[in-house]
Formats: structure tokens, sequence, C-alpha cells
């Protein structure tokens, strides 16, 4: 039985709310669910009041309140808001009814919600699934983990940009960014462990859209090239991380990531050494010793430009676009 299910037999079903607060808002009040773009919302910060109050487990100080939702106002005119947005947020809740309500009570220094209220939150619910999905990988349970990780990442499919929310809602949409990427790594790492590489696949290419410089991601993203043998695509995706993270933040990637990125294009100068012929492996041993082309003709009894030919065809067959990449995609392939 899941945590809603036990909320709504401890309270009466008018005396729980079910709050979506990732994406639009939607809340399920007797039943019934009330979306933010329905007319019962009559002012939009009424909306965020009861985002910003569930977000904060059901209890929110009249200064928290005030930071998120009117951080420019002066304290009179912040007060007044807050009165009338928590009697319009009352009226969306509670149309027919009048005074406080069942709902949400305000002393002047704390709103909260009533103490027989059941309050069920989706990003508290997407979070405690991630938890369990953790520990469910840990025993060894891959099914049940998956099913929650898949959970987690439905919950989060709702996420919006931070463009689209208001400026106090950022950190929460930062924070359940990453946490939607650890679920789907979680998902790629477990379905690899399961064998499943094609929904490996789906998993972490999801992750990369959402955070696309993320090195742990791009480190499963690695993993899962290696179990399909997609070797090109492996180097393509830290090539690519690479030159964004110089550009875009002046930095490299980390050490663990560079290893594990060495580690393919070792595999792959192995599969590639299979599409070089004898003489082909013969020139790039004196190429990684630092022998010109020239004196490698003198020695094999070949023109510099046939040596030249021989060298072009060693790099277009290791993806490589100079002599010293195709060395070092040896690796220890060639004796120098």
């Amino acid at each position: 039985m899941n945590s809603r299910s036990v909320a709504a037999q401890m309270c009466p079903a008018s005396s729980f709310l079910e709050v979506r607060v990732i994406g639009p808002l939607r809340v399920r009040v007797d039943g019934f669910w009330l979306k933010e773009a329905d007319q019962r919302w009559r002012r939009r910060r009424a909306v965020e009041l009861l985002r910003a109050l569930a977000l904060a487990g059901g209890r929110l100080s009249r200064a928290e309140a005030i930071a998120a939702l009117w951080p420019a106002a002066g304290p009179r005119e912040a007060q007044v808001s807050l009165r009338v947005t928590l009697h319009a947020l009352r009226r969306a809740l509670e149309p027919g009814s009048e005074g406080p309500g069942r709902f949400v009570d305000y002393d002047g220094a704390q709103l909260g919600m009533r103490a027989n209220i059941g309050l069920a939150i989706d990003a508290h619910e997407a979070e405690r699934a991630l938890q369990r999905a953790a520990l469910a990988r840990t025993a060894n349970l891959n099914g049940e983990a998956l099913a929650l990780y898949a959970r987690t990442i439905e919950i989060f499919g709702k996420l919006q940009s931070e463009d689209e929310v208001e400026p106090w809602l950022r950190p929460h949409v930062r924070r359940w960014r990453g946490l939607a990427c650890v679920a789907l790594r979680g998902g790629a790492e477990t379905s690899i462990t399961a064998g499943n590489v094609a929904a490996a696949k789906w998993y972490v290419e999801r992750a990369l859209q959402l955070e696309p410089l993320d090195e742990e991601t791009v480190g499963v993203a690695l993993d899962v090239a290696l179990a399909t043998h997609d070797l090109d695509g492996a180097r393509s995706r830290f090539l690519e991380l690479k030159g964004r993270l110089a550009g875009e933040l002046r930095t490299a990637p980390s050490r663990q990531l560079a290893a594990k990125y060495e580690a393919v294009v070792r595999l792959r100068a192995q599969r590639r050494k299979a599409e070089l012929t004898a003489r082909e492996l013969e020139i790039l041993t004196f190429v990684g010793r630092g022998v010109g082309s020239k004196q490698i003709a003198a020695k094999l009894g070949r023109s510099s430009r046939s040596i030249d030919a021989h060298v072009g065809r060693i790099l277009r067959k290791m993806g490589v676009a100079s002599r010293a990449a195709a060395v070092a995609a040896a690796g220890g392939l060639i004796e120098v």
C-alpha cells in the first residue's frame, strides 16, 4: 500500500490534500482535482503560497512566506498581501465556505495545515521512491529498484525549466533536476546489471538531456557505450564533454572520468588493431618511436609518399586526426 493510500485511510476524504508541486500545480481536495489554470485561483500568489506551504511540509513562518513571495515589498505591504493571498487560497480550496476553513491556519506568525489534515506531496514521494530504489539495488532486487526508479522519473518528468518558475522555486527545480539524473543513472546502471542494454541506453540519453555536463552521467554513458560496443560513440561523448567543459566552464574532465575514457580508448584500439595490416602496424610502431616518413621509407625500401599514404590509412582506420593521436590510441598495442 503506498503512502497516499495510508494517509487517505487515516484521514477522512474531506481532510486529505494531495498536492502536486512539480510542473503546473494540481491539488486534490474533496476528491476533486483543482488545476493551476482553473478560475478558482483568483490570485496567482495563492498558487505559489500553497506550493511553498506544501514543500515546507505543511508549516511555514510568515517571514519565510514573505521572503519567497514578496521579497521586494515593505513589511506592511507584504503582510497585507499575505493575508489577502491566504484568503484567496482558502476560497480556492473551499469556494462555498466562510472564515478560515478546514485546511490552513494562520496565527499572525505561522501558517500551517491543520493537525487533522493528511498531506501528500509528489516531490516528497519522488524522494522517498529514490531512496527505496537505492536500498533495493543494494539488496540486488533489480526489478523492485527499476520500478521505483521509474516512479521517480515519472514524477520528475513534469519538471519545468528554471525560467518557467518563480525565483523562489528555482533552487528546488535545480535540486529536482539533480535527483532526476540520479534516478536515470540508477536506472541505467541497474539495467546494465540486468542485461538490458537497450533500457540502459534510454535512461542515460534522458539523463544527458537534463544535465549534459554532469560527469557522473557521462561516466554512465561510457559504461553503456562499452556494454553496447559503441566505442566510437563513447569517444565522441567524452570529447564533446571535454570541449564544452573547456569552453563553458574553463575546466577539464575529472581524473576518474579520464581514466574511464582511457579504458574506452584502449579497447577501441584493440578492435581497430584487427583492421591494420602487418605493414601498417610496422609503420605505426616506427611512428610511435618518433621516426619520420623519409626515415621509415629508407628502412622499408619504400618511397616517403607511399609511407604517407599508409599513415593516412592508419589514421582513418583508427578514427583519429594525427599521428600522435594514433600512437596514443594504440596504447600498449605497439612497441615503442
